[in-house]
């Protein structure tokens, strides 16, 4: 069984990546320039949209951002409006990937008639945000589903949020990680934080799994405090 440790800092300020370029259009339109109808920096409403009239995927690149050095305060999000009949109901799929590799998706939203409050989806700092290697490769996909007859969806805005690059670091450890008691169902783990790298430490624990790079089972606990063994 793997073992590390795991902690998380508190979000700091942050930087934008903005569609910069069409990669592919599918039957979204405008075509040549879809990426310019959702890279407001607020949300615009009908001011500007990117149309699908039919079951149809766009990609867009999205602008440089430093790699920030940690995997919490990521953050996707989306304005979009879906308009239709009596029939299924019109819904999008909204990913983002690193070139091929899938990091995190958003299945089947719905938000009819109306854009209201854009939508935001966190990502898992484990799970999802920890699987970016190289922030230059980061695109959106949008997958527009349901749409019959005179339906339609309108996407007015897309943005991914991630911490600045400046500032804090990840915290480190001032003793490894310990392992003691350990019997066939549990074991007693433990170490200590040297350092919160510049932001206090919102959670501190375990990850756990059977393989070598542990991203699920994250167990919080021992509080918050630096140099004080848990």
């Amino acid at each position: 069984m793997a073992i590390i440790v795991a902690f998380n800092s508190v979000s700091r300020a942050a930087q934008f990546a903005r569609p910069d370029g069409t990669l592919a259009a599918g039957d979204w339109t405008p075509a040549v320039t879809l990426h310019e109808q959702v890279d407001e920096v607020t949300a615009d409403g009908d001011g500007s949209y990117a149309l699908a009239a039919s079951s149809t995927t766009a990609e867009l690149s999205l602008s440089d951002v430093t790699d920030p050095g940690v995997d919490t305060g990521h953050i996707m999000r989306i304005s979009f409006m879906t308009l239709g009949g009596a029939g299924a109901p019109e819904k999008i799929s909204f990913a983002l990937y690193q070139d091929t590799i899938k990091i995190a998706e958003q299945k089947n939203l719905e938000n009819p008639d109306s854009y209201g409050s854009p939508m935001e989806f966190p990502l898992d700092a484990l799970t999802e945000a920890n699987l970016i290697t190289d922030y230059s490769l980061l695109k959106f996909t949008i997958v527009s589903s349901g749409i019959s007859g005179s339906d339609s969806i309108r996407v007015s805005w897309v943005e991914l949020e991630v911490p600045d690059a400046s500032g804090a670091t990840e915290p480190t450890l001032l003793d490894p990680p310990t392992v003691q008691s350990i019997d066939t169902n549990s074991a007693t783990l433990g170490a200590t934080i040297d350092s919160d790298g510049g932001d206090a430490v919102t959670s501190r624990g375990t990850v756990w799994d059977t393989s070598a790079t542990p991203r699920l089972n994250l167990l919080a606990e021992g509080g918050t405090a630096v140099g004080v063994p848990y």
